[in-house]
């Protein structure tokens, strides 16, 4: 016959600890992660020499930028409200399957029916310009769906009481007309066949690079440097207005220190048979800024954290930078090559595109570290972990008998 007391010691040996990594080998385990799911799938599906698909640099480019997009309006605009009731790893995999199922949607319906009755967005034209032309929108809105969500709060439709997912409906349709006028005042005079030549506002690669650049600042403040300096504006209209003024600006900014880092790690050699596409290379280097951007809060705890406010923003955004400009030789020099995409320009030495390599990095970095919260590794210790890791290490000193059996039985169900 077996008596309470008896089954308390088996209880409490059921119970298992939960574990936890300090924040740095909790980053580097999620990069470890993302870059194993990246260069696999990469070598396995797209590499120009080894994939099964084969689709660089277009139709991929355009679909990499679509299935960002996508997971911006699922995770920033509508905050993962259809996938909230989902337990890991499924919601991740609902995420990924659906964003990667709406890219590749967009990208084919846009050539292959929207090309069918406009031969601008056709997949036929030379240079892969059709799918250019339908993936452009794609950059304005980054810049306008990406503000709203971590720069503005989402204003003003929290204040109108609304939630999700009437929130993100409503915010998705306000920003759409914003998005178009961009994109016929920008994009269209300087892709369509039947433009005026010189009517272009802005080169295809000047508004890469521009507006790539504002994207940048607008997620290094918002997600990095917790909205400063956007949120002394105080009320939240005037912090919406004072980060879509502050981001053109800093974007600017961004675009020809940049354009200047690009050129300093490229060399002079390199620097002259680029010449035609040097305008680009801001975005380049701002997509290698981005990966970081989006791992070092998500992955890396967003340290330091508990310095001065001056010495806190500082070094997130020295360390970010750094590790991107890095990221950007790195890539260049050595993974372009060993993505066996071709030379960057006849005559230069450095091979590939961040715009495409980088881009397969960061939709696995946003599918596994954002939307799957780095399912299958262990927690990161943080304050809280460390209560509950003190709380097991005193239930273990209890003698057996005296633990209540909802103690004894708490954290079974942690992995």
């Amino acid at each position: 016959m077996t008596t309470s007391m008896d089954s308390a010691p088996n209880l409490s040996r059921q119970r298992t600890r939960i574990r936890t990594l300090p924040w740095y080998t909790f980053g580097l385990a999620n990069l470890a992660v993302v870059c194993a799911l990246g260069f696999a799938s990469w070598y396995l599906l797209v590499d120009p020499s080894w994939g099964i698909i084969r689709s660089y640099p277009q139709p991929l480019t355009a679909w990499l930028f679509w299935t960002i997009i996508a997971f911006v309006w699922a995770a920033f605009t509508f905050e993962l409200s259809p996938f909230a009731r989902l337990p890991q790893p499924w919601r991740g995999l609902a995420v990924a399957v659906a964003t990667g199922g709406l890219g590749a949607l967009i990208t084919w319906g846009l050539a292959a029916v929207m090309g069918s009755f406009d031969v601008d967005f056709a997949a036929s034209r030379a240079d892969g310009l059709g799918y250019v032309l339908g993936s452009l929108i794609v950059l304005y809105s980054f810049v306008l769906y990406t503000m709203s969500a971590v720069n503005w709060g989402h204003w003003p439709w929290p204040d109108r009481g609304l939630r999700q997912p009437w929130l993100g409906a409503a915010e998705g349709l306000a920003l759409l007309g914003p998005v178009l006028i961009l994109y016929v005042l920008f994009a269209v005079p300087a892709l369509t066949a039947w433009a005026k030549p010189g009517s272009a506002l802005m080169g295809v690669n000047t508004q890469i690079g521009y507006f790539y650049c504002v994207v940048v600042s607008s997620i290094l403040t918002g997600a990095v440097l917790g909205n400063w300096p956007w949120r002394l504006a105080g009320r939240a209209g005037r912090v919406a207005a004072a980060s879509l003024a502050g981001n053109l600006a800093v974007g600017a900014v961004f675009y020809y220190g940049l354009g200047g880092v690009a050129r300093l790690v490229l060399g002079a050699s390199n620097v002259h048979a680029l010449t035609a596409s040097l305008p680009v290379f801001s975005a380049e280097v701002g997509v290698c800024w981005v990966f970081w951007l989006i791992m070092w809060p998500n992955a890396f705890a967003n340290k330091p954290a508990h310095r001065s406010q001056a010495v806190t923003l500082a070094a997130r955004t020295v360390i970010t930078l750094g590790l991107a400009v890095a990221t950007f030789a790195l890539y260049y020099y050595v993974l372009g090559r060993a993505f066996h995409e071709p030379v960057s320009a006849p005559g230069a030495s450095v091979h590939g595109s961040a715009l495409v390599g980088m881009d397969w990095l960061i939709i696995w970095a946003l599918w596994y570290v954002a939307a799957a919260e780095s399912w299958g590794l262990p927690r990161a210790r943080t304050a809280e972990t460390l209560l509950v890791e003190a709380a097991s290490e005193d239930v273990d000193r209890i003698p057996a008998a005296d633990v209540p059996a909802d103690i004894a039985t708490a954290g079974t169900e942690q992995s």
